[in-house]
């Protein structure tokens, strides 16, 4: 007996794009961005993964 189990699996790029002007550039060297929006980044992820399991 032959049992076939299929799998589909996607991988998702989460990025912030946009305009950078030098005060960003600046903020980016003084401040971590990714603990300032890394939570919201995960929590859109997650209901991302929530969604896509349905």
């Amino acid at each position: 007996m032959l049992k076939v189990i299929a799998t589909l699996a996607a991988t998702v790029t989460w990025t912030m794009y946009g305009p950078g002007p030098y005060v960003t550039k600046g903020m980016g060297t003084v401040f971590n961005l990714d603990k300032m929006i890394g939570a919201d980044f995960e929590a859109g992820l997650a209901a991302l993964k929530a969604v896509a399991g349905q």
